[in-house]
């Protein structure tokens, strides 16, 4: 119970920490919100008042911890070039991104840990030196790349999709999926060959450790020890790499999202960012920053119940 309490401790902080940092450097990096909204019509009185307006002109701690109070209200602020709440601008947007990103971390999961398997109990074989060697150059591939060279072959090519042809969800679930797949395919490439080197490692080493010689000793057969013992303590460790993998894939989505043109949070991270309109960055940050804290704490939660050793 302790060490729940200290972990969502971990987290209030870890998130308070990030949101002071990201309002900081927003606050002191080149650009005006009020020239960037006025452009040839921005007059010194002009953007003095549009300032005003924004709350610019106020002491930087007053706006953090007005910009603070509002988060904790659900209130995002409201954008500079929609004039619009924020909260209702990436709403949408934020759903999309989060499907993608599920979807690439199924596929990861369903494809790395049966691969992983296979390697580690085909060590040295053809089919492990030939994933192996696959996996060193999917391990570099960036899910930009690979959502462009998915798109020439796939779609392109083979025509088994139309780029740029977005299926909203509320129109057709089953257009969606299989439109969101080939993006989410592209997200996970690196992710599957990185996780499948990683648990066939970690197979390996549970698989030299002395309770694995005391089940063979008690007469368990190789498979029955491998599924039963060895796999089961190789995801203990694994659940905080996955949870990790799966923040990573949040911002491939975001990057991969302009490769495939999806509605999702990469779009208007990009417009906003180049308009300075501060307060959709900074939401999104915020967003992406609260997905990477549940994840990391749910997996450690999900350690804390596999592994009774480490309870307090």
């Amino acid at each position: 119970m302790k060490s729940v309490l200290k972990k969502f401790l971990s987290m209030f902080i870890t998130l308070f920490v990030v949101s002071f940092l990201a309002f900081a450097a927003f606050a002191v990096i080149p650009g005006d919100p009020a020239l960037m909204r006025l452009k040839t019509n921005a007059t010194p009185e002009a953007v003095e008042a549009l300032r005003h307006s924004y709350g610019l002109d106020r002491p930087f701690l007053t706006r953090y911890f007005s910009w603070v109070s509002g988060l904790l209200m659900g209130d995002m602020g409201t954008s500079y070039t929609y004039s619009a709440p924020v909260s209702e601008i990436i709403r949408s947007k934020l759903m999309v991104t989060l499907y993608l990103t599920a979807l690439a971390f199924v596929i990861m999961t369903l494809i790395s840990i049966p691969v992983a398997v296979h390697c580690a109990k085909n060590d040295g074989g053809l089919t492990d030196r030939v994933i192996s060697a696959v996996n060193q150059v999917f391990m570099s591939v960036p899910p930009f790349f690979a959502g462009i060279i998915i798109t020439y072959i796939f779609g392109i090519g083979l025509r088994i999709f139309v780029p740029g042809g977005y299926v909203p969800f509320e129109d057709d679930p089953a257009g969606f999926i299989y439109y969101m797949f080939f993006p989410a395919f592209a997200v996970a490439i690196p992710k599957i060959a990185v996780s499948v080197r990683l648990l066939k490692s970690t197979i390996m080493k549970e698989s030299k450790k002395d309770y694995v010689r005391t089940a063979y000793s008690r007469g368990e057969r190789g498979n029955t020890v491998l599924y039963r013992h060895v796999i089961w303590n190789a995801m203990i460790p694994a659940v905080t790499f996955y949870a990790m993998q799966f923040v990573d894939m949040i911002a491939g989505s975001i990057i991969t999202e302009q490769v495939f043109s999806i509605p999702g949070l990469g779009r208007i991270l990009l417009t906003s960012i180049e308009g300075r309109d501060y307060p959709v960055v900074l939401a999104v940050l915020m967003c992406v920053a609260v997905a990477a804290v549940i994840a990391d704490t749910v997996s450690d939660l999900g350690v804390i119940a596999l592994d009774p050793r480490i309870r307090e």
